[in-house]
């Protein structure tokens, strides 16, 4: 079960990590949409301001702000999503007031409320914290004791009948 729960940070990176690789499975067009636009190329950053919406296949992602970071390569750096940030991967679901994806490093943190949920199932913490290369995540709560609910499946499929 908590395998299946960090799958869902996993899935989050998978679009962001996609635009730092360029293999054949990852030709899926990367669409960005708001309210207003602006890109600095001396200060090497993009920043997508008011009803973000980012979509990358059956991935999508929602904020109020994004500035994305790229290095003299013109590759991502660094992303970050900030105020109300949302987002959908198949059968998962997060959010948290903050997402800050580190592609040199390959890590990826939710701060701020953050959750993770997959049918029935959720991770809450102050802070997720994924570090993809290591396939570990690291679940903080300071200001709030760490909380998981573990539905069992036979419930799940109760509840799927009931409507909910």
């Amino acid at each position: 079960m908590a395998k299946s729960l960090l799958m869902v940070v996993l899935l989050l990176t998978s679009f962001l990590y996609a635009q730092t690789e360029s293999n054949e499975k990852n030709k899926v067009p990367i669409v960005i949409e708001a309210d207003s636009f602006e890109y600095d190329n001396k200060q090497k950053i993009a920043v997508y301001k008011d009803n973000v919406i980012v979509r990358k296949g059956d991935f999508t992602l929602w904020s109020n702000l994004m500035r994305v970071y790229f290095d003299e390569n013109s590759k991502i750096k660094e992303i970050i999503a900030e105020g109300n940030v949302k987002f959908e991967k198949g059968l998962y679901k997060g959010k948290a007031n903050k997402g800050i994806y580190n592609a040199n490093k390959e890590i990826i943190r939710l701060i701020g409320n953050a959750m993770v949920k997959k049918k029935s199932n959720i991770l809450e913490g102050d802070e997720i914290i994924y570090y993809m290369k290591e396939d570990k995540a690291v679940v903080i709560g300071k200001n709030k004791k760490v909380r998981t609910i573990i539905v069992p499946e036979e419930m799940n499929k109760k509840n799927k009948g009931k409507g909910k």
